[in-house]
């Protein structure tokens, strides 16, 4: 199923359907526009970043700022390859009047994996996202909490100052 680009005629010769061809270059103009949007707006971002790195003296800052990057890098790439890549090899091959079954399917498909696929780059890229999933998945070492962010939680100061009491009685026994 698609748009149909050229109509028979009775001579058995086909006359173009331009309103398909219209509303094809339409959406491919727009398409266009939007990748174009995002390369230079990533293309903007990478450069300030950059320029940023240098003020910052934390190592911590610019390893984060380059995961987020290159996550957000990863995960624009996905609908390119899942939804556009596939609808616009559908489109080509209608405009040329061959037709297979899978120019069809496959958009569906990969339409319908996407959600699933999307957030993904960040669970693999982010480096405390992926910690987090290998110590649910018991691959990983468990941290050990720092007492300073206890002292900041109130249940969690008052069961350290239980457990030091209890040290305290013990130890005065």
């Amino acid at each position: 199923m698609g748009p149909l680009f050229l109509f028979p005629t009775e001579k058995g010769t086909y006359t173009p359907n331009f309103d398909a061809f219209v509303t094809i270059a339409f959406m491919t103009i727009l398409i266009g526009l939007s990748f174009t949007t995002v390369f230079f707006c990533g293309y903007r971002i990478y450069k300030k970043m950059e320029s940023l790195t240098m003020l910052r003296s934390s190592g911590i800052d610019r390893s984060l700022q380059s995961q987020l990057f290159w996550a957000l890098v990863f995960q624009t790439l996905i609908p390119v390859v899942l939804m556009h890549i596939p609808a616009s090899f559908g489109f080509v091959f209608s405009m040329f009047g061959i037709s297979m079954e899978l120019f069809g399917e496959l958009p569906t498909i990969t339409i319908f994996i996407y959600p699933a696929l999307d957030p993904l780059p960040n669970f693999f890229i982010i480096k405390n996202f992926r910690q987090a999933i290998f110590e649910f998945l018991g691959c990983g070492k468990k941290k050990a909490t720092p007492t300073s962010s206890n002292e900041n939680n109130p249940i969690q100061r008052e069961s350290l100052e239980m457990q030091q009491r209890h040290v305290f009685v013990v130890e005065s026994n």
